[in-house]
């Protein structure tokens, strides 16, 4: 993009997130809503102007491969229980708070944030296996990722899973407390700590009809043929400008 002044600074995020909210959310705020929270700033004129100055700039190219779509595919796949799944997500959201973590392919960081939650759900849980597996092999999709390379990214989602503990920032942590996303951070928090946090009802780890929002999302999709899982890995693989050579 071309330099910004720094008094344009603020209207350049105004104008991204006027554009995010369009792609992400059912009930965008209004473009009034952004002139009252600069404070009669910015006009809605400059907005909708930053708006395509930054579109025109993109050449209009703004998809992003998220690795939690990548993470809804496999765990359909998998059949993960609704807690794997969400500890899952947990580590995925975990992973926006650092930029190393674009050095791994979106689909690679899906299989890696499994991994991890099925590693800390075996700390967690003497139920679970002593080898840790995805759920993914049987199925040919980890054969473009090594052993290697899935523990390589799992390692930073442990790392950040420490680093959370310590921060200021708890807002994430407080998010997956809550019993929506079966209270996944107190697993985490748990095997952290190595103490005695009460763990979420029994009924939580069961992937029944009333309890599991994966159930719920998935029960009317039809399934498709694993060699399309292929193709959509292969194309994460190939396509993803993020990812760095290892």
């Amino acid at each position: 993009m071309n330099q910004i002044a720094k008094r344009e600074v603020q209207l350049v995020g105004f104008s991204a997130m006027l554009i995010s909210t369009k792609y992400e959310e059912i009930y965008p705020p209004l473009l009034q809503d952004f002139v009252h929270i600069s404070d009669g700033l910015y006009t809605a004129d400059q907005i909708l102007d930053m708006e395509k100055a930054i579109l025109f700039d993109l050449d209009f190219d703004m998809q992003l491969t998220s690795p939690f779509r990548f993470l809804e595919r496999f765990s359909k796949i998998a059949n993960l229980d609704s807690v794997t799944f969400n500890l899952s997500h947990y580590m995925l959201e975990l992973g926006l708070f650092d930029s190393k973590m674009n050095q791994y392919y979106p689909s690679l960081q899906a299989v890696a944030a499994i991994y991890t939650a099925k590693k800390y759900l075996k700390f967690y849980n003497n139920s679970y296996p002593e080898e840790v597996t995805t759920g993914l092999a049987e199925f040919g999709l980890l054969s473009i990722y090594s052993s290697e390379e899935v523990k390589n990214c799992a390692r930073c989602f442990n790392e950040l899973a420490k680093l959370i503990q310590k921060s200021d920032l708890q807002m994430l942590t407080q998010k997956f407390w809550h019993s929506q996303y079966f209270e996944v951070s107190r697993i985490v928090a748990a095997v952290r700590n190595n103490s005695q946090v009460p763990k979420p009802s029994s009924s939580q780890f069961r992937n029944n009809e009333s309890g599991s929002n994966l159930q719920s999302s998935y029960k009317d999709e039809n399934k498709q043929s694993v060699s399309g899982s292929r193709n959509f890995v292969a194309k994460d693989k190939v396509s993803s400008s993020l990812a760095l050579t290892q």
